[in-house]
């Protein structure tokens, strides 16, 4: 269990770099202990929004809540089969970079931004390009024993779709974000639906 800590305060520091380096901030420059209260106030913040989110849309026999990350999920069901050879390699406190294809959608709990990419597209599992929410689906959250901030036991794998309601910390966090039509823009702050459909994944 403090293993398990001390990798989510790592995982936590992560997703800091990681929204840091989309504001073109230099991190370096960062008071950690501010920015970490931060990150745990939002995510505090949002958990009521979020939950009762979830109840509402998540199918109550799939969904899950993972406590550690405030983040609810389900996985959906599919018809494909899942390739479950692939492995994630451990390196330090995290995994090496993965290569994966994929179709995924976002939107706003309250329905007004929305994005839908229905074309495989090539995704960099790695801090600082992949958003924290992808981190913690993709990665496992146990090998060998030492468990990981992520919320599948093996992680994300071929023909695997999952669900996320995700508080705003792992996503674009203080960034505002306009859909690709210009008609809805997502506020700075916000909570998102998000759902990965994994085609193919790779070294």
């Amino acid at each position: 269990m403090k293993n398990l800590k001390l990798l989510l305060v790592a995982f936590l520091a992560m997703v800091a770099v990681s929204s840091c380096m989309k504001d073109d901030n230099n991190y370096e420059q960062i008071d950690w202990e501010k920015e970490q209260a931060r990150l745990d106030s939002t995510k505090d913040a949002q958990q009521d929004e979020i939950k009762a989110y979830a109840e509402a849309n998540l199918n109550p026999e799939r969904r899950k809540y993972n406590d550690s990350l405030g983040i609810w999920f389900e996985v959906l069901p599919t018809t494909a089969e899942v390739d479950s050879t692939f492995e994630y390699i451990q390196s330090g406190a995290s995994f090496m970079t993965v290569t994966a294809s994929v179709k995924y959608s976002e939107k706003s709990l309250d329905g007004k931004y929305s994005k839908n990419v229905t074309t495989a597209t090539r995704a960099s599992i790695q801090t600082g390009y992949a958003p924290g929410a992808w981190l913690a689906a993709f990665y496992p959250n146990n090998i060998n024993g030492r468990y990981y901030p992520g919320l599948l036991p093996k992680g994300l794998l071929k023909n695997v779709k999952i669900r996320l309601i995700t508080p705003s910390i792992y996503y674009y966090d203080l960034n505002e974000v306009a859909d690709k039509d210009g008609t809805g823009t997502l506020p700075p702050n916000s909570p998102l639906d998000v759902v990965i459909d994994v085609v193919e994944i790779g070294r």
